[in-house]
């Protein structure tokens, strides 16, 4: 599984999931949120995810799945 399979698995299980908590559960604890922040923003832009908030510290981005049209 890629770690772009893995991210979307882990934001449909728990909509709202930081880049922190993302990297924490795919590579361990304190593990670099560089591992998983350019694969987010491909799959913000590939319209997989939804990303929310500023990016600073007190408001962080939260990833949750794009709503898919039927």
């Amino acid at each position: 599984m890629t770690v772009a399979e893995k991210i979307v698995r882990a934001v449909r299980e728990q909509p709202g999931l930081t880049e922190r908590e993302l990297a924490d559960r795919l590579f361990g604890e304190n593990a670099a949120i560089q591992r998983v922040n350019p694969t987010c923003r491909k799959l913000v832009e590939q319209a997989l995810l939804v990303r929310q908030g500023k990016g600073w510290s007190d408001d962080p981005f939260r990833y949750r799945p794009a709503k898919r049209e039927r």
